[in-house]
């Protein structure tokens, strides 16, 4: 089928050409985490949707031209340095997520699109098309039910993916 857009959960993606390709190959002992996603934010934050990376060496990671799938692949911006430690939050409006927040936090990027509230797969890569994480939400995927529509977001903790109260770049 031409013009229609499938997706599917898993290791195998299908395009619209029907062509069928492996997932990008691993980035090895890569520092960068997706910690945080806050894909169905309660209406009055309608706005507030973000994905939060954290860096979880001790030294500074530079995120220029790594490319963010699943928010219309988006490529972050030059001079997109994550400290030893540190988190930075794109998303769809920097004063809504800094709402959320309670003050400034970094925000190097925004996305013109939505996160699926029905649930997709968001991907880290770096220049060379390296998976450095990645991270999968849906119906059936651990915490969902917990954030859906509800207002909270997705947490990555020692215990998996847990809904709660979104803290964007506050991640631990």
């Amino acid at each position: 089928m031409r013009g229609v857009a499938i997706a599917l959960f898993g290791s195998v993606s299908i395009i619209a050409s029907g062509c069928v390709s492996p997932p990008p190959p691993k980035l090895p002992d890569s520092p960068v985490r997706i910690t945080e996603v806050h894909f169905f934010p309660a209406p009055a934050q309608a706005d507030a949707e973000f994905v939060e990376i954290t860096n979880i060496s001790a030294k500074p990671v530079d995120l220029s031209s790594w490319e963010v799938s699943g928010l219309g692949n988006m490529k972050l911006p030059a001079g997109t340095l994550v400290p030893g430690g540190g988190s930075i939050v794109i998303g769809k409006s920097v004063v809504a997520i800094e709402k959320l927040a309670g003050g400034r936090i970094s925000i190097p990027a925004t996305f013109a699109g939505k996160l699926r509230n029905e649930g997709e797969t968001i991907r880290i890569l770096d220049p060379q098309g390296r998976l450095a994480d990645e991270m999968t939400y849906g119906p059936t995927a651990e915490g969902y039910a917990g954030a859906s529509a509800t207002g909270d977001s997705l947490a990555r903790t020692d215990a998996g993916w847990k809904p709660g109260k979104p803290t964007p770049g506050r991640h631990p």
